[in-house]
């Protein structure tokens, strides 16, 4: 919730969140976020698992003409879950995203889906 609310304002420029478990359901949400917030420049997401899916979105945040992010900090990211028991199976393809979505708009995630698909 918070990372929603920190992408509506305008001012700030500088996010660490490293070392806060985000994984790739909240590097969306990030990317949603800020998507449209041209003051934002810098992000450190070191030491979270974020895996392939999660820098996907950091990376697609650095191509949006959009998006003022600049640079970001991402060491010791590798690791993070892309599918399995315990994950969303709601995962978002930006190159292929046809397919069924259950949403439940209380999961930040879910909503971050939403915005992406929209």
């Amino acid at each position: 919730h918070l990372i929603e609310l920190l992408g509506m304002g305008t001012t700030l420029t500088h996010l660490d969140v490293s070392m806060n478990r985000i994984d790739f359901r909240c590097a969306l949400a990030l990317e949603m976020a800020f998507r449209s917030n041209l003051k934002f420049r810098r992000l450190d997401v070191s030491d979270n698992p974020l895996g392939i899916l999660g820098t996907r979105s950091l990376l697609r945040m650095l191509c949006r003409d959009q998006c003022g992010l600049l640079h970001f900090k991402a060491q010791n990211c590798g690791s993070g879950e892309g599918s399995g028991p315990n994950t969303d199976p709601q995962v978002f393809n930006a190159t292929k995203p046809e397919g069924r979505y259950t949403l439940d708009f209380a999961k930040p995630y879910h909503r971050a889906l939403l915005r992406a698909l929209y």
